[in-house]
């Protein structure tokens, strides 16, 4: 609702923005963006408008009063302070990204013995990090 605060923005404009001004740290998904757009709509805090062929977001009367009251509790939240615990967990978040993307090519290779070897590694991978995590 920030950034819907400065101009009305669309769903692509949003996750652009959040990228951008968290230096590529932060890169929500439209997954992530279009379904709290949608309740935001929903409660009547933002009104969707079609322009060029496009679905713009922008506050309601009510949205507007909602960020005005709450704003300098939200902070911005795109902005992370440069500690080694945020950035090792930004990394580790990266790897697991990386892993999910080989998971789905193997997926879509429709080989059943490398779909079943896969389930073997992520299955002892799994056990492995609640490992990390009990010690």
């Amino acid at each position: 609702m920030l950034l819907l605060a400065e101009q009305p923005r669309h769903g692509y404009e949003i996750l652009t923005e959040i990228s951008d001004r968290s230096d590529g740290r932060w890169q929500p998904s439209p997954g992530s963006i279009y379904p709290v757009l949608k309740r935001l709509a929903r409660d009547g805090l933002v009104q969707p408008e079609h322009e060029n062929g496009k679905r713009i977001f922008a506050l309601t009367d009510e949205g507007r009063a909602v960020v005005a009251a709450e704003k300098d509790g939200w902070g911005q939240p795109w902005q992370q302070d440069d500690d080694p615990a945020g950035e090792a967990s930004m990394e580790l978040f990266a790897e697991g990204k990386q892993l999910g993307a080989a998971v789905w090519q193997v997926s879509q290779g429709n080989d059943p013995a490398q779909i079943e070897a896969t389930k073997v590694i992520l299955a002892e991978a799994r056990k492995k990090i609640y490992g990390v995590l009990a010690s």
